[in-house]
């Protein structure tokens, strides 16, 4: 009897001891981060952007943990997810969404081009992969964050934020990512707007086109 206490009592610590270190967000904003090095063990940091990526998060007061949307809010050049995540705070108090706001200037991925730049430390060759793979890993983060299994997600980008959100959806057709997206928005995007290499005389390349490394 004494003996299926003890492990009746482990049991509960070990349980005790995950929820601890997967909190819930705080209402209101907050601060989180991931590293990609934890899903890439032998990749190292490339030439451009990090492993690391910092991004806001703001949870209203009437946030419900089953049935509240996440709004995906991608910032412009310049800009920061801080800032963009308390632009849009108005919009997820009457919705009831959790803002995710990442700062772009701090991952692999690039909103000219969608893509993922990392440097594999093993063999020292730059790899190129889709940038579907960040916001998978992204998504997965948040629901482990929030104990849910799922979570509609809606996405809106600003300026730069919207040229990605539109290259985005392209790449995710080829290269999927298992988050329920439910609507995407390019807002402000003068001529971010179409997933094209060149508008008026402005070029825009996708850095080598789509020949990308599954995620």
């Amino acid at each position: 009897m004494k003996k299926a206490i003890q492990i009746t009592l482990f049991l509960l610590l070990i349980c005790f001891s995950k929820i601890s270190l997967a909190q819930s967000y705080p209402v209101g904003l907050s601060i989180d981060s991931i590293s990609l090095a934890d899903e890439l063990p032998y990749t190292s940091l490339g030439t451009i952007g990090s492993l690391w990526s910092t991004f806001t998060i703001y949870k209203p007061s009437l946030y419900d943990s089953l049935t509240s949307p996440m709004l995906l809010a991608i910032h412009g050049s310049g800009g920061s997810g801080n800032t963009t995540a308390g632009i849009l705070q108005d919009i997820a108090d009457r919705r009831n969404a959790l803002i995710i706001a990442p700062n772009m200037t701090s991952t692999t991925v690039r909103s000219s081009d969608v893509t993922e730049l990392t440097k594999d430390s093993v063999s020292n060759c730059f790899q190129l992969r889709s940038g579907t793979y960040f916001f998978k890993f992204l998504y997965q983060h948040i629901l482990k964050r929030e104990s849910r299994d799922s979570i509609p997600t809606y996405m809106i980008g600003f300026s730069a934020g919207a040229q990605l959100v539109s290259r985005y959806l392209i790449y995710r057709a080829s290269y999927p990512d298992s988050i329920p997206l439910r609507m995407s928005v390019s807002a402000d995007p003068q001529f971010y707007t179409f997933p094209t290499e060149n508008f008026n005389g402005v070029s825009m390349p996708f850095t080598c086109g789509y020949y990308l490394i599954p995620g």
